[in-house]
């Protein structure tokens, strides 16, 4: 039987002597959901690693894994799991009644992104020829990381694109960052 469900099962018994019993009995198959994910998580290089969390139904407890199926317990009976290292970590509900489980694991999955780096900037000042207001100059900054935005005033505001235009000749100080 595997079919989630009831289902009455009919149990014929006959002794040595040839004496027939008959018994029924209801079996109940109710599969365990899941847990459901709060979200995977997302930090930069060096940040507090933040606590993993999914949700159950009452009456259920959940196991951390490290594999989809099989693999080493990493905690049990707690919603919440604060891995050591980035990485995907596995989510299994357990009933506190029996040792039923679900039939499927959760991933939810830590992901630690590298402190930008800048690796280069091209400035072009502002030419009389070009404009006689002094405004075009511009900016192009070319930097390694991942979801990045960049500045050049000193991180007050922040965009996209890595290049500005339309600048007037001055000091501009740059930084970037992982927008997550």
């Amino acid at each position: 039987i595997t079919a989630q469900g009831t289902t009455t099962v009919t149990w014929t018994y006959t002794d040595v002597n040839g004496n027939s019993s008959i018994q029924t009995q209801d079996i109940i198959i109710d599969y365990l959901d899941a847990p459901i994910s709060a979200g995977d998580q997302e930090i930069c290089e060096g940040d507090a690693i933040p606590t993993l969390v999914v949700a159950i139904n009452a009456g259920e407890t959940v196991d951390w894994y490290d594999a989809a199926i099989g693999g080493n317990l990493l905690i049990s009976d707690n919603t919440d799991y604060t891995p050591a290292t980035a990485g995907t970590y596995y989510a299994e509900t357990r009933s506190e009644t029996n040792t039923c489980v679900s039939p499927s694991r959760t991933a939810v999955t830590l992901i630690e992104n590298t402190v930008p780096t800048i690796d280069n900037v091209v400035a072009n000042d502002p030419t009389l020829i070009g404009c006689p207001l002094l405004d075009n100059g511009s900016i192009e900054i070319t930097a390694t990381g991942s979801n990045l935005e960049y500045s050049i005033d000193n991180g007050t505001s922040f965009q996209a694109l890595n290049t500005f235009s339309g600048l007037e000749a001055g000091t501009y100080t740059i930084v970037v960052r992982d927008a997550v």
